[in-house]
C-alpha cells in the first residue's frame, strides 16, 4: 500500500485519527443522530401542523381514491 506524505500539521492530525480507528466515536455519533432526529421531528411537526399541508394531503387522498374508484 502506498504511504501518503503529509506535510501539514492538520493533515497529519487527521491521518492519526484515521489510523486510531473508531475509538470514542460512538458517543459523538449518538449525539449527532439524536440531534438530527429532533431537528427532523421539529420540522415535520411544523409542516404537518400547518393548515395548508393538511388541505394538500386531504386533496391528494381524494384524488387518489377518485382515480382508484375509476379503475373498478
Amino acid at each position: 500500500m502506498k504511504q501518503l506524505i503529509l506535510s501539514s500539521r492538520p493533515a497529519r492530525f487527521l491521518a492519526a485519527l484515521m489510523r486510531r480507528g473508531e475509538k470514542g466515536m460512538a458517543t459523538a455519533e449518538y449525539a449527532i443522530g439524536i440531534l438530527l432526529v429532533v431537528v427532523i421531528g421539529g420540522v415535520l411537526f411544523k409542516v404537518i401542523s400547518d393548515g395548508g399541508f393538511r388541505d394538500l394531503i386531504f386533496e391528494l387522498i381524494k384524488f387518489l381514491i377518485g382515480n382508484i374508484m375509476k379503475l373498478f
